[in-house]
């Protein structure tokens, strides 16, 4: 089914307001995808090149997502072409979760990247020794019942 194309030819047969309906459910989607990131719609906009008002319209469904402008959006978000489109496969709790992770880690300037980089590792080193003592803790209680 091809959803970009205006050629009538190619298109299939929808009513007008079936494309609009289609069109509001795909910006329902990409403002979904985009706070799911923590993004705002000026946020997303300079990520991607476009203006707000374009982020704003897509958003109600008010352009179709055929532009090169969408697709610049979507890529910004990291987000699925197939859910943001066709609602296919929406994405999981661990799926949004990283690409919240990725957005978060887009506006980090060049400059502090090896600093954030360390303070993450330090932080999941952290952790992950905190969870080994926690199950080396539990072992022992299981081990030694009373």
């Amino acid at each position: 089914m091809t959803v970009f194309s205006d050629d009538a030819a190619s298109s299939p047969a929808l009513a007008e307001d079936d494309w609009e309906s289609l069109h509001k459910q795909i910006g329902v989607r990409l403002r979904e995808m985009r706070r799911a990131c923590g993004a705002t719609q000026r946020e997303l906009a300079k990520a991607s090149g476009v203006s707000v008002s374009t982020i704003r319209r897509f958003e109600r469904g008010l352009l179709k997502p055929g532009s090169s402008q969408f697709v610049d959006v979507v890529l910004a978000l990291r987000a699925s072409p197939a859910y943001l489109i066709g609602g296919i496969d929406p994405p999981d709790e661990a799926t949004l979760a990283q690409m919240r992770l990725n957005w978060t880690l887009g506006r980090v300037p060049p400059e502090q990247a090896d600093t954030i980089l360390r303070l993450i590792e330090g932080v999941l080193a952290e952790a992950h020794c905190h969870i080994m003592k926690r199950a080396e803790l539990r072992r022992r209680a299981v081990a030694s019942p009373g």
